[in-house]
């Protein structure tokens, strides 16, 4: 939301809705600029029930969540923790180390690890590469002195493992050879057709828009061979939690992305992403890794839910990352978790997604 202060100024939806809250008309022309109309009220699509349940299952640790409705862009909930109020702004605006106003949800830029590798997949469909591979429990290297890529809990033996066995178990060779496999140039043109180099536009009115960063996508024109490593989410690939959001809503929906708002009553804009077959087919992956692989605790009886878990390298403890949608018919919500240092995403981040699905399987029965 934002602060509305007299010392700090404005910031957030408290910043671009300021006209309209306060009876200002956005003028058409320059002699119009102080001309007074009645205030309006904002009404916004998050669901403050939702944002608690979030909030206080991440329990003060470095974090976001973000919940949105795939079928129509509606962003029901949009955490960063820490946190503070508006009271408190002063002591917020001098704490560095733990940064409550810094917004994780839409600044925070992460190596999104596993949790990428829904794109992948669905890019190895598309170009016709997702067959079988040798993930050896040696490693494996992409070029001559290269930093050998290995799996988590490697399979026994050199197995070429399909890609639905490599998805629950979420095998990085795998995806780093699928990657390698596509290329570079076809990897490129999917994450800009996804809008992984481009922010968000959330909100806006008149001149003034609430925006999220955009992604940070190497370009690697010149060491095509690197692509193995952002073919599971390392590398220089850097995300924020809300394009993991998107992404995995582009499954959820079809292939089609509807762009996430934050105004109630806005229509978002649509856009097609992946063929309806080939997203079908990750949504499948995604419920195979809920019902036999990394994550499993993620099941709700009598909820279908498609999930990722993910944990990215980083300096110090690894980031804990999970994203899901249920469920898997018709899917109308989609939660991405980021708890920051959190280490495995089963462990960490998996456990606050659950306890917002539950909350919203209670409020939208």
């Amino acid at each position: 939301m934002g602060y509305s202060s007299r010392e700090f100024g404005l910031s957030g939806l408290e910043r671009v809705f300021d006209a309209r809250l306060c009876g200002f008309a956005l003028p058409e022309t320059p002699q119009a600029l102080l001309r007074r109309s009645s205030p309006e009220d904002v009404h916004t699509t998050l669901d403050t029930r939702l944002q608690t349940v979030a909030f206080n299952a991440l329990n003060g640790r470095k974090g976001a969540v973000v919940a949105l409705d795939p079928r129509t862009g509606e962003i029901l909930a949009l955490v960063s923790s820490p946190s503070c109020t508006e009271e408190a702004l002063s002591e917020a605006m001098r704490n560095t180390s733990e940064a409550p106003l810094f917004n994780r949800a839409t600044q925070g830029l992460y190596p999104p690890g596993s949790v990428f590798k829904p794109f992948v997949a669905a890019l190895a469909l598309e170009c016709r590469k997702a067959g079988r591979y040798a993930c050896p429990a040696k490693g494996w290297s992409p070029a001559l002195y290269t930093k050998p890529i290995r799996d988590t809990h490697p399979p026994e033996g050199d197995p070429l493992l399909p890609l639905r066995t490599a998805f629950a178990q979420s095998s990085n060779i795998w995806f780093a050879k699928a990657a390698t496999a596509c290329g570079w140039t076809a990897f490129r043109d999917a994450a800009e057709r996804c809008g992984l180099d481009k922010g968000f536009s959330l909100a806006h009115c008149g001149e003034r828009a609430y925006t999220a960063v955009a992604g940070s996508l190497p370009d690697l024109s010149e060491s095509p061979n690197r692509v193995a490593y952002l073919g599971f989410g390392q590398g220089d690939l850097l995300l924020t939690p809300l394009h993991v959001a998107a992404l995995t809503a582009s499954f959820a929906n079809g292939g089609r992305l509807i762009a996430p708002h934050l105004e109630k009553g806005v229509t978002g804009k649509e856009k097609r992403l992946w063929h309806r077959e080939t997203a079908a087919r990750v949504r499948a992956l995604m419920r195979a890794s809920v019902t036999e692989g990394t994550s499993r605790t993620a099941t709700l009886p009598g909820l279908a839910v498609c999930g990722k878990t993910g944990t990215a390298e980083t300096s110090g403890h690894d980031h804990a990352w999970f994203t899901c949608f249920a469920p898997e018919e018709n899917p109308s919500i989609v939660i991405t978790v980021l708890v920051e240092h959190g280490g495995f995403g089963a462990a960490t981040a998996l456990p606050v997604a659950k306890d917002v699905l539950k909350a919203w399987r209670a409020l939208y029965p």
